[in-house]
């Protein structure tokens, strides 16, 4: 990120690619391990009992996160939204990248504890 700052020429495209991939770096990260800030990443979510606490916990931990971590993203709003499977869990983030309208999806996955930032809005369900 702090390199992308001096590099001229940098296209839009090239931007957007920047801040998808330091979000999936904060987003991918457990909380407490990787970085030297306590709220860097997401904690473990699995040990809440029940679909509702996981989605509220996850849902503040990604609007905290993005938030605190990338400067390049004006957040509004963090809401679950139907994904395709009822293992997995999807964020549509309401907000744009700063400079470019360009919405974007958070995909939780709980069977591969995994978060997928898709950068172009439309998601993949």
């Amino acid at each position: 990120m702090l390199l992308d700052r001096f590099r001229r020429g940098q296209d839009q495209g090239d931007e957007i690619r920047s801040i998808v991939d330091n979000l999936n770096r904060i987003l991918n990260t457990k909380k407490g391990f990787g970085y030297w800030h306590e709220s860097y990443g997401i904690g473990d979510y699995n040990n809440h009992r029940g679909r509702t606490a996981i989605v509220k916990t996850l849902a503040e931990e990604i609007k905290q996160n993005i938030e605190l971590f990338e400067p390049r993203v004006r957040l509004h709003e963090v809401t679950e939204v139907e994904a395709a499977s009822p293992f997995r869990l999807k964020f549509q983030v309401s907000g744009v990248f700063v400079g470019h309208e360009k919405p974007f999806y958070i995909v939780v996955d709980s069977i591969r504890h995994e978060v997928t930032v898709e950068g172009d809005g439309r998601g993949d369900g």
